[in-house]
């Protein structure tokens, strides 16, 4: 059986307490991109992303982590306990883009 361990996301959303975009002089467009991450991916495509992942039965999470294993396997580590742990940040736009449509799949056809 697998487990999941919690997806690696950033834990405050753009404009949470502490992170007032006026505050900051690198300008609008630079703080878009920082929300986006290096790898293209906004913190909000995250939060999707894991409601969907949050959807899956246990055979949909085993389809979902061997999908990941077959695009990104540099992205899934081994914990204890049968556990593993996804790192979203690892993936790059595209996977991220292909992963989420997989799990919508898993989802539409359990």
């Amino acid at each position: 059986m697998i487990e999941k361990a919690p997806a690696k996301a950033e834990s405050k959303k753009r404009g949470g307490a502490g992170n007032n975009a006026d505050d900051k002089s690198e300008g609008e467009d630079e703080d878009d991109e920082s929300a986006a991450g290096a790898n293209g991916v906004t913190a909000e495509m995250k939060y999707e992303f894991l409601d969907k992942v949050k959807k899956l039965t246990n055979e949909g999470l085993t389809q979902m982590v061997h999908y990941i294993q077959s695009l990104t396997p540099a992205s899934i580590s081994d914990l204890e306990n049968d556990k593993i742990q996804i790192k979203v940040d690892d993936f790059d736009r595209e996977a991220f883009s292909k992963i989420t449509e997989y799990v919508e799949e898993l989802i539409i056809n359990e």
